[in-house]
């Protein structure tokens, strides 16, 4: 029985050059091309927002260049980078691939991480949250990430995460609460040191710092992780007559008691005479279609559209209602389609809605409806979801045969209603738009001006 320690460090250290060895082998082009052009045909036959922001001629360019690429072989953490550049050029953000198993399993049992988050404001790159280095600073601005330019760095990550039309905030949004991975998954992840280049108030300076690992990461984030908070919260400001209601997801599988939530508030709001209502719609990604539309209804003064339609592909059989006309499928069977009716206990007082780049699907529909039918005044910045609408509802998985890589195709290409030509790609743009810079990590801007508004206004 003595001898087991040695057996167990012996299994652990073939496990680990099992693993090394998985991600680094280079696989055979031959199978690789035909599985990118198995995914070409899944994306054609039923992507239906496959051409939204590409057209069929820059589609092929891409998808050519992809073949180029692969053709000779190359290992898996190469072919995913890849992937996810050429998927990255859909410009849908529910198009997505998975990071593969093995290349997560590397980096979580073998690999190094940078030891800080980050924000990122008008393409800058600054420390945000820092994890036991005492030689980094919050708010230093980043130069380099071992000698690569971080305009090059941010570019680079850009372009290999998903996103919605031509909008930058969600994918930096997704960064400020995943840098360490994302660089590890997207750009680097045999880098055990990571040599900064950094500037401050005081000048430039250069810092090597050790990564940590991800068991290391895990327990310093739980120190800062919001995880914790409310997902439906109501909370008043009676100084200034305002109710602040924060919601953070919309998807049916998170939320309890969602309805009762919303009937609840507004009746209390209303028996208080509240002035103001603040709704706070920061980070929430999305979820359930009727639950957007139904907030959105206590808002309402008057009835309005929420889709405008919902277009599948020829080769769509799923379910919706399904019909031809004028040479295209639409989907006709979804409550969002009909014309919406104000809530009985709807706020007829002043309303604001604080946006940012982490909201996505849903949350981008309810921010698009709200600004275009001048429901309420949106603070913050630019949304991750497309004001015109997304691809998304009922979608499928794409597997590869010879590497196992899954990727998510959406079916359903949702059209918003009564959204101008001119919003095209565009997430919702604010009435007042705002960015935080790194002298003001600490505070909350966005809460903060509207605070400052509704005290104006009193």
């Amino acid at each position: 029985m003595a001898r087991l320690p040695h057996i167990l460090i012996l299994l652990a250290f073939v496990q680990s050059c099992q693993l090394k060895g998985q991600q680094e082998e280079n696989i055979n082009g031959e199978k690789l091309l035909e599985e990118i052009r198995d995914l070409k045909v899944q994306l054609v036959d039923y992507h239906s927002g496959l051409y939204w922001f590409t057209s069929d001629r820059e589609f092929e360019e891409n998808f050519g260049k992809l073949e180029a690429t692969v053709a000779d072989g190359m290992d898996l953490p190469g072919y995913y980078r890849e992937i996810s550049e050429f998927i990255g050029t859909i410009h849908c953000g529910h198009t997505r691939v998975r990071v593969p198993g093995d290349l997560r399993d590397y980096v979580e049992r073998e690999g190094k991480l940078m030891p800080f988050s980050v924000v990122i404001r008008s393409g800058q790159v600054f420390i945000d949250k820092i994890f036991g280095n005492n030689e980094l600073k919050r708010g230093d601005k980043i130069l380099e990430v071992n000698g690569m330019p971080i305009e090059s760095v941010l570019t680079t990550l850009r372009n290999r995460l998903p996103g919605d039309g031509y909008i930058k905030t969600g994918k930096d949004n997704l960064l400020k609460h995943s840098w360490p991975f994302q660089y590890a998954f997207l750009v680097d992840h045999k880098a055990e040191t990571f040599e900064l280049k950094l500037t401050d108030e005081t000048g430039a300076r250069s810092v090597e710092i050790a990564g940590i690992t991800y068991v290391e990461l895990q327990e310093f984030s739980k120190t800062t992780s919001i995880s914790d908070n409310p997902l439906l919260e109501l909370n008043y400001e009676h100084s200034t007559s305002t109710a602040i209601i924060r919601i953070r997801t919309f998807s049916s599988g998170s939320l309890s008691g969602y309805r009762e939530f919303l009937e609840e508030s507004f009746t209390g709001i209303n028996e208080l005479e509240m002035k103001n209502v603040i709704l706070d719609l920061r980070g929430n990604g999305g979820g359930r279609d009727e639950y957007g539309a139904l907030l959105v209804s206590y808002f309402a003064d008057r009835p309005f559209g929420y889709f405008e339609s919902i277009e599948v592909t020829d080769r769509y059989e799923g379910y919706g209602g399904v019909i031809s006309e004028n040479g295209k499928r639409w989907v006709t069977a979804h409550s969002g389609l009909s014309i919406q009716q104000p809530a009985e206990r709807r706020f007829k007082g002043d309303a604001y809605v604080i946006i940012d780049g982490g909201c996505f699907s849903t949350c981008g529909d309810v921010a698009s409806v709200m600004k275009i039918n001048r429901f309420a005044t949106l603070v913050g910045e630019e949304t991750g979801g497309g004001a015109y609408g997304n691809t998304s509802g009922n979608s499928g998985t794409f597997v590869g045969k010879h590497t196992g890589l899954r990727i998510s195709i959406p079916y359903w290409k949702y059209s918003t209603a009564n959204i101008p030509d001119s919003l095209h790609g565009r997430g919702v743009i604010p009435d007042y738009p705002l960015e935080s810079t790194y002298r003001s990590l600490e505070k909350d801007v966005f809460m903060d001006f509207v605070i400052e508004k509704l005290i104006e206004k009193n």
